[in-house]
């Protein structure tokens, strides 16, 4: 069992790793209480949700299958044509005949039109359908006292999928439409846990586990040989990958029997990437007139888990016939407060903290065993009145589970089935003028037509690409289900 548990771990520790906004979405894959994993988990999941668990559970390995299916929408509020950026910002410039650069960025914004013709408001939305494979293991190393478990949990699809969106008008240029902040691509990283639990008595285990992350560090240089002719470049890319590692910790209290008390605390992970480009143009010259060299950094990062700590009870009661029932919550503290986006931004609205809640039931027969839960996470994310289009919704979680077991000569076999749906509570916005940080006015009314000298009478008022304006809803869906087979020798 050992030599099976080292190879599974050198095999899957060489992928880019770090991420479980899927785990806490659906839960612990192949657990008879996946949503309430962390107060009364029975897998090698454990390695992740409550380490301290892992010396309870027996020597096993564990494959398994989940389909993820999203059904997550957004619609947009019809924008007034007046609130559209005229055609004219071509001939637009500052008072004092500078180009007309953005007052909180610089770059100039493009007529409604043309950003229109270049993608339509609102018309790129994922729905990708998310196929995951699991793998999991636990083996004790020293006496019953001493486990140690590996889980992973790997996309189907796409090994590493990161699709960085801006949440204000610079998207525009790009989707031009709104997203999941904490969904989306951040459903589609691999994860993977490693995890020791040590039992010091009866009465107290204690667990530590490390996820495994790591950053990028890209330096291009880019050679434009014509100015005039930009498709034509070389590139000399230089890419170093070094890995991360994210601890986590937990402490289980057995005061009496039949009653766990159990504590975590994972810490803040992320994947990051850091990318500089030095651009030569040719003919380009600074003011030696010496050949110019523009270097432009971009920081990108993705996966972000903030701060969590858990405090987590189970309690079970022994029925006839060697059968029992269980009961378990767990409260989970989230420091959002802290909070980044994929471009390392703060939110301009600080994120709240939040405390989600989960409760889990479990009916233990002899050859089978029934698993219901039911969870609430209010979203962290403030109404976005202004600027920002952070979209991410209170919900709702519930999962059936399913295990029947299997005697064979030298091992136990479990095969595990369960089906979960988390429901999206309406959320409907709308921007306010007065709002701290509000929509920035592209066209400002000081604008001047260059060719004239005069003010543009089209800048009056305001005149905005955002595709979040002049408010926007969410709201939807998602079921997961899930097939597993577990040994234990």
């Amino acid at each position: 069992m050992k030599k099976i548990f080292l190879l599974i771990l050198l095999f899957c520790i060489t992928a880019e790793l770090n991420a479980f906004a899927m785990l806490e979405l659906a839960g612990a894959p192949g657990d008879i209480n996946p949503l309430a994993a962390r107060a009364g988990g029975n897998t090698a999941a454990q390695s992740f949700f409550n380490s301290s668990k892992l010396a309870d559970l027996n020597d096993s390995l564990s494959i398994g299958f989940m389909l993820f299916v999203p059904n997550m929408n957004i619609s947009l509020m019809d924008k007034d044509p007046k609130y559209d950026v005229p055609t004219s910002i071509g001939y637009a410039s500052s008072p004092n005949e500078s180009p007309l650069w953005n007052n909180s960025s610089s770059y100039v914004p493009l007529s409604t039109q043309s950003v229109e013709n270049l993608t339509p408001r609102g018309s790129k939305q994922s729905q990708e359908t998310v196929p995951y494979i699991t793998i999991g293991a636990v083996t004790h190393i020293y006496k019953k006292d001493l486990a140690v478990g590996f889980f992973a949990m790997l996309p189907a699809s796409n090994v590493v999928s990161i699709s960085p969106h801006y949440v204000d008008e610079r998207e525009q240029y790009f989707t031009n439409s709104l997203h999941y902040e904490l969904y989306e691509d951040a459903l589609t990283y691999p994860f993977i846990s490693v995890a020791v639990s040590y039992r010091l008595n009866e009465a107290v285990s204690m667990g530590f586990g490390m996820m495994i992350g790591g950053k990028a560090f890209v330096n291009a240089d880019v050679y434009v040989p014509e100015a005039t002719h930009q498709e034509i470049i070389l590139v000399g890319p230089d890419v170093d990958f070094r890995a991360d590692f994210y601890p986590h910790f937990a402490f289980q209290l057995t005061p009496i029997n039949n009653l766990s008390l159990s504590a975590t605390l994972q810490l803040t992970s992320l994947i990051k990437a850091d990318t500089t480009v030095g651009m030569i143009v040719n003919g380009m010259q600074d003011e030696n007139g010496n050949q110019k060299v523009t270097d432009t950094s971009l920081l990108i990062q993705a996966a972000y888990q903030p701060l969590k700590t858990s405090l987590n009870g189970s309690y079970k009661i022994d029925l006839e016939d060697a059968s029992s029932i269980s009961f378990m919550i767990s409260l989970l503290y989230s420091r959002w407060s802290d909070y980044s986006n994929r471009f390392g931004e703060k939110p301009l609205d600080t994120w709240y903290d939040t405390v989600s809640v989960s409760f889990g039931s479990r009916l233990d027969l002899i050859e089978r065993s029934f698993g219901f839960d039911l969870s609430y996470v209010p979203t962290p994310v403030p109404d976005q009145y202004g600027r920002t289009n952070y979209v991410d919704n209170d919900r709702l979680g519930m999962n059936f589970s399913w295990q029947e077991y299997f005697q064979l000569k030298k091992y136990s076999l479990t095969l595990g089935i369960n089906a979960g749906m988390t429901y999206l509570f309406k959320r409907s916005v709308k921007k306010y003028p007065m709002a701290k940080n509000p929509v920035i006015d592209e066209l400002p009314d000081y604008a001047i037509d260059f060719r004239t000298g005069e003010i543009m009478t089209d800048a009056a008022g305001l005149q905005t690409n955002n595709p979040g304006y002049p408010g926007f809803s969410s709201s939807g869906f998602a079921v997961n289900t899930g097939i597993s087979i577990t040994m234990e020798f």
